[in-house]
């Protein structure tokens, strides 16, 4: 299976070299190689994230555009759901919030108790 340096490195958008020196920055630090190569100035976020969507087989839209909240949840992939177990939950101004399908239990309960 490829590895988010691999298909960085497939795209063009770091080197060997880049990729090397990252994951010898992230064996001392500990820290996610994502977060290394962008700290680095090495690639951009939306690059990272092309490169992920890639790797994890997702759709990668640049930017999503709605109107309302329902048109929101509608734009999440299911694909993404289902492999990150999570569901679609609130949106305020520029928030949105997930939910740990764990904790749906809780807020049915909760609903019950508020009727």
């Amino acid at each position: 299976m490829k590895t988010l340096g691999d298909i960085l490195i497939e795209e063009g958008i770091i080197s060997e070299k880049d990729l090397e020196d990252s994951l010898k920055v992230q064996k001392k630090n500990n820290l996610p190689l994502s977060h290394i190569i962008q700290k680095k100035g090495i690639a951009g976020e939306a690059d990272i994230l092309r490169a992920l969507s890639k790797l994890y087989q997702l759709e990668f839209r640049e930017k999503l555009e709605f109107t309302g909240m329902e048109e929101i949840f509608l734009q999440i992939p299911l694909k993404l759901i289902q492999k990150s177990r999570i569901v679609p939950f609130s949106l305020s101004k520029k928030q949105f919030e997930l939910l740990y399908p764990i904790l749906l239990i809780y807020i049915r309960w909760m609903t019950l108790v508020t009727f």
